[in-house]
């Protein structure tokens, strides 16, 4: 499942969660090519 590595990425932030609407439930080799777009997109932005 995503739940682990999304809230060690991002700190368990529910204001992510809420924007990117994503199932932490799911393996990563089910997300669609969106959802992986909108988690990397959303990490870059902590970066900057």
């Amino acid at each position: 499942m995503i739940k682990k590595p999304f809230n060690q990425l991002f700190n368990g932030n529910q204001k992510i969660l809420d924007e990117l609407n994503i199932n932490l439930n799911l393996r990563p080799q089910n997300l669609d090519f969106n959802t992986y777009y909108k988690l990397t997109e959303a990490f870059e932005k902590l970066g900057s």
